[in-house]
C-alpha cells in the first residue's frame, strides 16, 4: 500500500510537470509567431493582462505656462520638464481610450492634403498600441479644452484608423498615418518588443506635430533630430533647473521656433509652401515664433491651435491665402509682439480681443486696412489705434491691388505707417544713417521695425534727439539679433526708460541720456550686428557681445566708439576681415575676437594701439601655420587656435621655434605661434593658481574675469 501512494504521488508530479511544460512551449511558439505579425501588432490581440491590472488612467492634464493644456498622455518614465505635473506612468486599456464617433464612412478632405478612402472589409481583430493610444489621447485633450471646435474630434481621430489606413497604398495614407507610422518605426521612441514608449511624451508630440507639418507639404527631413530639421530652433525648456548644464539631453528641448519663410535663406531655390496649415502644430506648446509668410497656404487659422500657444511672440502670416474671419482667439496671445496678417484673404474686422493686444506687448499688427483703389474700399476694417500698418489687399490675380503680380520684394508693397504724422520720424532718422534711410524703405529690415516700434512710443515727442536715436540703436539692435530668443529680455523694447533695460546700464549721473555700458555675454544673441549701435550710442565705455551666435562682418562704423575700453566680439560667427576703423579706439584696453571666423591680417592701425595707446590686451585666432588672423608678435597678446578655438600653450621654447614671416613693418608674425602673454615661465599662472580657491580651474578659463586679470597682470610686466 505504501509503494502504491508513493507510486500515484510520482505520475501526478510527472503529470503537473508535463502540463507545465507544454503550457510554456504553447507560449514561446506564440511568441515567434507574434515576431512575424505585421510591424503595427494589430493581429496579435490586446495588451498582457498584468498590463491591464494597473491602476486606471486619469485625464487630468498638466498645466503650461499661460494657463493653457496640454495633453496629458501614459508613458513609461516620466522625464516632463518641472513646469508640468507627474504623469501616470502606465499603458492605458484600449478599453479606456476614447473612440472615435461611429458611422463615418469616410475622412475628410480637409485634413492633411490626400483624398477620402473608403474603408475596407476587415477580419482582423485591430488594436492600437502605445504610440496610437497616445495620439488619440492628446486629440482628445486637445478637443476638450474650452474654446476648441469638439466637432472636428472624429475627423482627426479617423485620419489614424487602422481600419482605413494600415493596409492602404502610401499614397492613399493621412499625413496623420504616414507620421504614426514614423514614431511607431523608432526604436528611440517606442519599444515594440515590450510595447511601451521610452521616449519622453512631450517630445514625441513635438516630433508628431513637425513630421505632420513636413509630409503636408512634402519636404523630406533628414535624421532623427528634429532640432535640426529646416526652420526648426529648440531651447531647453527646464530654465533654472538646468542652468548649469551646458549640454541639455535631447529629452529637455522643445520647439520654440518654426520659420519658414518663402523669402527666408532656409528656402533658397525651394517652391512654396503650398496647403493648408495643419492643425497639429498646436502640439508645439511652446511655440514662440512662427514665420510661414511669403508662401501659398491657404484655409482657415485653426482656432484651436491657437489656445496652445501660450507663449507666442511672433505670428507671421502674411503673403499667403489664409481666408475666413480673423480668430478672435488670437486675443489669447498675451506675449504676442507681431502679428503679420496682410496680404491674405481674411475678411472683416480685426477682432476687439487683439486690439487690446496693442496695450501690452504688441509692437506690431499688420493688415490689409488700407483702401484698395479699385473698391476704395479695405479688406480688413481696423482702427487707427489697432493696426500699426495698413496696406493695401491683393486682387483676385493674386496681385497688389494696382494689378500685376505679387511684389518680388516687400518694399515695393503699398502701406501706411500709422501714427507717423508727416512722416517726420522717418526722416530724421533717414537722415542720421549711413545708408540714407534706405533700410528704412524695406519692411522686412531690424531698421524698419525699429522705426515702427518708435513711432508708438507716445512718450518720443519728449525725447530730445540724442535719446530718440539712442532707443532706436537699441531696438535695432534687438530686432537684428532676434530678440524674442534672447535667453533674458527684461524691460527691451517697452516704454520703460532703456537705461534700465537687461544688459544696459551705467548711464552718466550727469546726463542720464548716455549709455555707456551695455553687457549681452551669452544671451543668445543671433543676426548681424548693426551699424546703427556704433553711429547712435557712441559714449559707449564698455561693450560684450560674446560667446553669442553673431554672423556677418563687423561693420566699420565701430571705429565710432572713441570712448570704448573694453571690446568683447569673442566666441561669434562673424566673418570677414578686421576693420582697421577698430585702430581708432584710442581708449581701449583690451579688445578680445578670437574664436570667430575672421580672417586677413591684422591692420597695422589697430596694432599702433598696442605700441602707441593704451590697448593691453588684443585677443585673436592667430595661433599656428594655419591660422586665420596673420599678427605679429608685439601686436597680439594672446592667439588662440583657428581650428580648435583653444588658447595656445605658453613657453619661450615655442616662440623661439615658431615658423615665422614677417609683415610691411619687418615685425615676426606669429604662425606657429605660443601664448605670448609674458609669462614665459608661468610664474604669475603658479602664484595665483596657489592662491586661488578653486585651484586655479577659472585661470584655464580664457573667459573668465580670472583669467582676463590674470593676462591684464602678465603684459603689466608683474614680477612675482
Amino acid at each position: 500500500r505504501i509503494w502504491y501512494c508513493c507510486f500515484s504521488v510520482i505520475l501526478v508530479i510527472i503529470g503537473v510537470s508535463l502540463l507545465i511544460y507544454g503550457v510554456a512551449k504553447e507560449r514561446t511558439i506564440s511568441r515567434e509567431q507574434d515576431d512575424l505579425d505585421d510591424i503595427y501588432n494589430y493581429d496579435d490581440g490586446v495588451f498582457d493582462d498584468e498590463d491591464l491590472s494597473t491602476p486606471a488612467y486619469s485625464p487630468s492634464r498638466p498645466s503650461i505656462p499661460g494657463g493653457m493644456p496640454t495633453p496629458s498622455v501614459p508613458t513609461v518614465e516620466d522625464k516632463s520638464p518641472v513646469h508640468s505635473s507627474p504623469i501616470v506612468p502606465v499603458i492605458p486599456s484600449p478599453t479606456q481610450l476614447p473612440t472615435p464617433a461611429t458611422g463615418i464612412p469616410t475622412i475628410s478632405p480637409t485634413i492633411g492634403n490626400t483624398p477620402p478612402i473608403t474603408p475596407k472589409p476587415t477580419e482582423k481583430n485591430w488594436s492600437d498600441d502605445a504610440v496610437l493610444s497616445l495620439l488619440k489621447m492628446a486629440y482628445s485633450d486637445a478637443f476638450s479644452i474650452p474654446g476648441a471646435d469638439l466637432s472636428l474630434l472624429a475627423e482627426y481621430e479617423g485620419a489614424l484608423d487602422p481600419k482605413i489606413y494600415a493596409n492602404a497604398a502610401q499614397s492613399e495614407k493621412s499625413i496623420q498615418w504616414r507620421s504614426y507610422e514614423y514614431l511607431s518605426n523608432r526604436s528611440d521612441i517606442y519599444d515594440k518588443n515590450k510595447e511601451v514608449l521610452v521616449m519622453d511624451v512631450e517630445r514625441i508630440l513635438q516630433i508628431y506635430a513637425l513630421m505632420c507639418f513636413y509630409q503636408n507639404f512634402e519636404w523630406e527631413q533628414e535624421g532623427a533630430g528634429e532640432c535640426f530639421w529646416t526652420g526648426v530652433t529648440c531651447h531647453d525648456v527646464r530654465g533654472d533647473a538646468h542652468k548649469d548644464v551646458l549640454f541639455p539631453s535631447a529629452d529637455d528641448l522643445r520647439v520654440v521656433s518654426l520659420e519658414v519663410s518663402g523669402n527666408g535663406p532656409n528656402r533658397e531655390e525651394m517652391p512654396p509652401l503650398e496647403g493648408d496649415l495643419p492643425m497639429e502644430l498646436m502640439f508645439l506648446t511652446y511655440l514662440q515664433t512662427l514665420d510661414v509668410s511669403h508662401n501659398k497656404i491657404r484655409g482657415k487659422l485653426s482656432k484651436t491651435a491657437i489656445l496652445f500657444w501660450p507663449d507666442m511672440r511672433v505670428l507671421a502670416l502674411n503673403d499667403n491665402f489664409f481666408e475666413g474671419d480673423i480668430p478672435s482667439e488670437l486675443g489669447e496671445l498675451d506675449n504676442l509682439q507681431k502679428l503679420t496678417l496682410h496680404h491674405n484673404e481674411f475678411l472683416g474686422e480685426v477682432p476687439t480681443e487683439v486690439c487690446m493686444l496693442r496695450e501690452e506687448s504688441l509692437h506690431f499688427l499688420w493688415a490689409d486696412c488700407s483702401p484698395m483703389p479699385s473698391t476704395t474700399l479695405a479688406k480688413v476694417s481696423c482702427t487707427e489705434d489697432c493696426c500699426t500698418i495698413c496696406f493695401e489687399g491683393y486682387d483676385d490675380d493674386g496681385g497688389p491691388s494696382t494689378g500685376g503680380s505679387s511684389p518680388s520684394t516687400p518694399s515695393e508693397t503699398t502701406h501706411t505707417v500709422q501714427n507717423d504724422e508727416g512722416s517726420d520720424l522717418k526722416t530724421k532718422l533717414s537722415d542720421a544713417s549711413t545708408d540714407g534711410g534706405m533700410s528704412l524703405m524695406d519692411i522686412t529690415t531690424p531698421q524698419f521695425h525699429a522705426y515702427t516700434w518708435l513711432v508708438e512710443d507716445s512718450a518720443r515727442s519728449s525725447y530730445s534727439d540724442e535719446r530718440l536715436f539712442q532707443r532706436y540703436a537699441l531696438a535695432t539692435l534687438y530686432f537684428s539679433t532676434a530678440g524674442i530668443q534672447w535667453t533674458k529680455s527684461d524691460g527691451w523694447t517697452t516704454t520703460l526708460d532703456e537705461c534700465k533695460w537687461y544688459g544696459v546700464s551705467g548711464c552718466d549721473e550727469a546726463d542720464s541720456e548716455k549709455i555707456v555700458s551695455i553687457e549681452l555675454f551669452g544671451n543668445n544673441l543671433m543676426g548681424t550686428i548693426p551699424p546703427e549701435l556704433f553711429i547712435f550710442i557712441p559714449n559707449v565705455i564698455n561693450l560684450n557681445l560674446a560667446n553669442n551666435q553673431l554672423r556677418g562682418e563687423i561693420p566699420s562704423e565701430i571705429g565710432k566708439l572713441t570712448k570704448v575700453n573694453i571690446l568683447e566680439l569673442a566666441e561669434n560667427e562673424l566673418t570677414g576681415q578686421i576693420p582697421s576703423d577698430i585702430g581708432m579706439l584710442y581708449n581701449a584696453d583690451h579688445i578680445f575676437l578670437q574664436s570667430n571666423l575672421l580672417v586677413g591680417e591684422m591692420p597695422w592701425a589697430v596694432c599702433q594701439l598696442r605700441t602707441e595707446k593704451s590697448l593691453t590686451l588684443l585677443w585673436a585666432d592667430c595661433r599656428g601655420s594655419n591660422a586665420r588672423v596673420k599678427c605679429s608678435v608685439k601686436c597680439c597678446s594672446t592667439c588662440f587656435s583657428s581650428d580648435e578655438n583653444s588658447m595656445s600653450a605658453s613657453g619661450s621654447d615655442n616662440a623661439n621655434n615658431a615658423e615665422t614671416t614677417a609683415d610691411g613693418d619687418g615685425q615676426p608674425l606669429i604662425e606657429n605661434a605660443p601664448n605670448s602673454h609674458n609669462d614665459e615661465e608661468g610664474k604669475v599662472f603658479d602664484v595665483l593658481k596657489k592662491m586661488a580657491p578653486d585651484n586655479g580651474d577659472t585661470l584655464k578659463d580664457s573667459l573668465s574675469p580670472q583669467y582676463k586679470a590674470y593676462s591684464w597682470l602678465v603684459e603689466k610686466n608683474y614680477e612675482p
